[in-house]
């Protein structure tokens, strides 16, 4: 909702309007709206769960892929 806003008014910051006091009513206002149902909730988590566990894999994956590339010896 920010960055739409912030796309229609291109002088003020998007900072300014996270905080902004009217900003904050609105999407407490229409925050019941979209997240009504149960299956909303549902949903919510999963993407909670997904965006905490997708950098530690990524992590993981990292340091396992440097680790296999230092295991062989230079060669001479």
């Amino acid at each position: 909702m920010v960055y739409f806003t912030s796309e229609l008014f291109s002088d003020a910051s998007v900072m300014n309007l996270v905080f902004d006091g009217e900003m904050v009513s609105a999407f407490v206002e229409t925050f019941t709206d979209y997240f009504s149902e149960p299956v909303d909730l549902l949903f919510i988590v999963l993407a909670i769960v997904s965006a905490w566990q997708i950098p530690g894999r990524m992590a993981k994956t990292s340091l396992a892929s440097d680790a296999s590339s230092s295991d062989h010896a230079p060669r001479a």
